[in-house]
């Protein structure tokens, strides 16, 4: 038997690259969690003609990209996330901050931009939403730096 598997969605991100990075981490969770659910699949009738297979045209980054590669110019990176948890500026504050960086496979930075954080008047709380934050941004195609000043101290 075929099936034909067909599967939609809308990513939002900054860049198509970025929209690729974020369509490779649904594909991870996808195989680790064995959950195919948000595939449609349907039977493909046999039928005594030939198909040519349908391929799509390159987007202008994509040919970019490729024509960067050719040349050797095209830049490998890799993203790595610091997760801090720190005093705030006032007493009895936590500070929990997410940032990412995007580096060459050299570790020279090309871009660094921070994510989110948030401030806590409880410890607990502020540690609850570091080992949260740990556990989002931990995944198999990223790089984790933590950083925990008040146990660190």
């Amino acid at each position: 038997m075929k099936f034909k598997v067909t599967f939609e969605d809308v990513i939002e991100a900054e860049t198509e690259e970025r929209a690729y990075d974020e369509m490779i981490k649904y594909c991870f969770d996808v195989h680790n969690n064995e959950d195919v659910t948000a595939f449609n699949f349907e039977e493909v009738k046999e039928e005594h003609k030939t198909c040519v297979p349908v391929v799509p045209q390159a987007t202008e980054e994509q040919r970019e990209t490729l024509h960067q590669k050719a040349i050797g110019k095209h830049i490998e990176t890799k993203t790595e996330y610091e997760v801090s948890l720190r005093y705030g500026d006032k007493e009895g504050e936590f500070t929990v901050d997410v940032r990412e960086d995007i580096a060459t496979l050299d570790d020279e930075p090309v871009t660094q931009e921070y994510i989110e954080g948030f401030i806590y008047e409880d410890y607990g709380k502020a540690k609850k939403q570091y080992l949260e934050f740990i556990e989002q941004y931990d995944t198999l195609d990223t790089e984790i730096f933590t950083w925990n000043e008040v146990e660190d101290e």
